[in-house]
């Protein structure tokens, strides 16, 4: 992993790839789509987690543009071509760029699992209410 000369770098890079293990765990867990009590606790925890996601991306992609910040400085861009320069940089730095994008992917499919856990809600409802008449 990357390490900034700065400790307090390093501190908010350990806190927000947390966050991230967190997030991801919890996208991991399966979903009892049968009891609709369950799918109601799930979105208000897929709620919550993306609620911070944003915070934690921000976080991530500040950290990403300090360290290929640093990363530019350390290397003498004048005696390469731009593209290896450029290829140097994003490998110094390349462990945290897979971060914001990962936790971008899963924001994405924690929307996709809103929208069906939505849809599985309406269908119990109707089928509730087709039970009652």
């Amino acid at each position: 992993m990357y390490r900034f000369e700065k400790e307090i770098y390093n501190t908010k890079l350990q806190e927000c790839i947390n966050e991230y293990e967190e997030y991801r765990k919890m996208m991991l867990e399966e979903v009892d789509y049968s009891n609709p009590h369950s799918l109601i606790e799930r979105l208000k925890v897929l709620n919550a987690y993306n609620a911070g996601a944003a915070r934690i991306r921000s976080s991530l992609e500040f950290l990403l543009e300090k360290a290929t910040a640093i990363e530019m400085r350390k290397i003498d861009h004048d005696s390469m071509p731009a593209k290896k320069f450029d290829a140097m940089v994003r490998d110094a730095v390349g462990l945290i760029s897979l971060f914001p994008k990962s936790l971008e992917m899963m924001v994405k499919e924690s929307h996709y699992q809103i929208e069906s856990i939505r849809s599985v809600l309406s269908y119990l409802k109707t089928e509730a209410q087709t039970l009652n008449y």
